[in-house]
């Protein structure tokens, strides 16, 4: 009687582990949302969280359309992989999540420059606009950060300047080891973005350039970004 209560009691455990087991590999895409923070929204939500289609926004920007498919056995060995696709790019690109960091690989994506947003008083207060696409073929976030991403402006524009599009821009992000070094160059436009900056974990974003241009409908833009260090140039400065 023993052997068959043991026997009992096991098909029972074994049956609420493939009971749980399907409720997470069933559950639905939407719920994607409870889990992004405020910046990030998703609609149009299909599939699972495993495998599905989405509409990706962000700081209320629409970033365009993705498909995921996550490999839900790396996740017993501590990693999260995901093979995210956008609509209109060619392959899919490899996401790697672990307690050790980040690591990109294919990466090519579109992304709204409302994100800069985040990085600071100023840039919140200039609200950018225009479009960003970042590149990276193996890029590595973590303690011994590696490889290089390249981040292009396009379109690039503020509710503060009476000059729209200022320009395009391109940022170079390339990892350091502990942190990441990073560079702003101006590739044209009617403003001059240039400088150079670090990320730590510790420190966060460290960034002092100049931001230079002869047209007064840019300079109401200028004053708020930086402080003034000649005629049409400004110094400025994240944090």
């Amino acid at each position: 009687m023993g052997i068959a209560l043991l026997r009992n009691r096991t098909y029972i455990l074994l049956g609420i582990c493939i009971y749980a087991g399907f409720l997470v590999a069933t559950l639905p895409a939407a719920l994607l949302n409870s889990i992004a923070d405020g910046a990030v929204r998703f609609a149009n939500t299909q599939g699972t969280l495993w495998h599905g289609t989405a509409t990706i926004g962000i700081y209320g920007k629409a970033a365009g359309e993705i498909s995921w498919k996550i490999t839900a056995y790396e996740i017993l060995l501590g990693k999260l992989h995901a093979e995210v696709t956008e609509q209109g790019e060619p392959g899919p690109m490899d996401v790697m999540l672990s307690s050790s960091g980040i690591e990109l690989k294919h990466v090519s994506l579109m992304l709204p420059a409302a994100l800069m947003s985040a990085l600071g008083k100023q840039m919140h207060a200039i609200e950018p606009g225009g479009k960003l696409h970042a590149k990276a073929e193996d890029f590595v976030l973590s303690k011994a950060s590696k490889g290089e991403m390249v981040i292009e402006w396009t379109n690039a524009s503020s509710p503060l300047s009476h000059v729209n599009p200022l320009g395009t821009y391109r940022i170079h992000v390339k990892g350091s080891g502990t942190g990441l070094e990073i560079a702003l160059e101006t590739l044209h436009g009617e403003l001059s973005l240039q400088g150079n900056g670090s990320w730590t974990e510790r420190g966060g974003m460290r960034f002092s350039g100049t931001g230079e241009s002869k047209n007064e409908g840019i300079s109401e833009l200028l004053r708020i970004a930086g402080n003034p260090v000649g005629p049409g140039q400004y110094a400025l400065k994240v944090p």
